[in-house]
């Protein structure tokens, strides 16, 4: 090597499922590091990789940054599990991966077993814990591992609400956790017209337009979404849209058409301009079972946009306010009432649907402080090698 040229460091990025909030950290996190400093390797599974991810991974490539395909399976899948791990294991050792970074639960038992392993430094994000989600003895079981893959684990980076409920289960030591929240890349947003994505999607123009953001899957419960819609069968200035693409996208149909929705609950597909969603929104909704921090309530929030949130642990922190409302998750009715109660307001308030939609800057310093905490914590565990 030249006098005065620093070595790079090489991080891997191990993620099984790369879609939604998930992909959205890693590419931006990816893109946003110096590539004089860090050279960066991403594994993913080519068993879940739909057109957000194909794009992403052309666009990180171009980059530059080393993308493999791994045919990792999402739920268990012994004994193609452990070959996963002989793969990764390799991997590191061939690359000479000085730095491990698992995302999410199947990518965090995975990655985090190859890494401990091969000897190398990990960190890991559960983007959520997946035990939460859980009840009895499979709580128990992920718990467990959990717990072991934590004492094996250099650092795990939290949301604040998260480090909040993993305590509270004791899922982690406090001295291995830190704290980083999720933020928003500014060069992902633009504003559009109310109008102009009301008429490309062909939504009435003076109608309320109630909406959420995700993947179309058993977290998200968009069912509660259909169902509190009945309530509304006979309010002609109420609309409800689903931005994103997934596995229950023929079971959420079909439950439409079982409650002759098909006017009142429009499922969008996958918008490759979020913008152009909360452009068109006048209150923000999510039904999740569990989440961490997710991008959906930055990006509702930076638009300005009343919310209708499930009580889910600690997120009440994050979210206080007037233009928050929460409701119990899976709760269709309670779901159905808070948005009665919104609407009533906004009518009370007199804020009708506007043609113009509102957005405030996202915070460029939030997002400078996410990828230097980052920065800081790699180099960090780069100097113990």
């Amino acid at each position: 090597m030249a006098q005065g040229v620093k070595k790079r460091i090489p991080v891997l990025f191990g993620v099984e499922s790369f879609s939604g909030g998930v992909l959205r950290h890693v590419v931006d996190l990816a893109l946003a590091l110096d590539p004089e400093e860090f050279e960066v390797h991403l594994i993913t599974s080519s068993l879940r990789t739909d057109q957000e991810a194909s794009d992403s991974i052309k666009l990180l490539e171009q980059h530059g940054i080393r993308v493999v395909l791994l045919p990792i399976r999402h739920g268990a899948a012994f004994p193609g599990d452990c070959m996963q791990i002989v793969r990764i294991a390799r991997y590191i050792r061939c690359h000479r991966i000085a730095i491990v970074h698992a995302h999410s639960t199947k990518a965090g038992l995975l990655f985090r077993l190859a890494a401990w392993w091969s000897g190398t430094r990990t960190i890991y994000t559960p983007h959520c814990y997946y035990f939460h989600a859980r009840t009895g003895m499979c709580r128990r079981i992920i718990l467990s591992a959990e717990r072991f893959l934590a004492r094996k684990t250099d650092a795990v980076i939290l949301a604040e609400n998260e480090r909040c409920a993993a305590l509270d289960a004791s899922a982690v030591n406090v001295a291995r956790i830190r704290v980083i929240n999720n933020a928003m890349a500014t060069f992902r947003y633009q504003i559009y017209s109310r109008e102009e994505t009301q008429r490309a999607w062909e939504l009435p123009q003076q109608n309320y337009i109630i909406g959420g953001v995700g993947r179309l899957c058993r977290q998200k419960q968009w069912r509660v979404l259909i169902e509190a819609a009945e309530v509304f069968r006979h309010r002609d200035d109420v609309t409800f849209l689903i931005a994103g693409e997934g596995e229950e996208r023929a079971s959420l149909e079909r439950a439409i058409r079982k409650r002759h929705l098909e006017g009142k609950v429009r499922l969008l597909g996958h918008v490759s301009d979020v913008s152009k969603t909360y452009s068109c929104l006048d209150v923000f909704v999510s039904t999740s079972l569990w989440e961490g921090l997710p991008y959906a309530y930055l990006e509702a929030d930076c638009f300005g946009l009343p919310m209708i949130l499930p009580r889910l642990p600690y997120l009440d922190r994050l979210f206080q306010g007037e233009s928050y409302r929460y409701f119990p998750p899976g709760d269709s009715y309670a779901f159905a009432n808070q948005l009665l109660l919104q609407l009533e307001a906004m009518s009370v308030n007199g804020k009708k649907p506007e043609k113009t939609a509102k957005m405030s800057q996202p915070d460029k310093e939030a997002f400078d402080r996410f990828v230097s905490a980052h920065r800081q914590l790699y180099l960090e565990l780069a100097e113990r090698i």
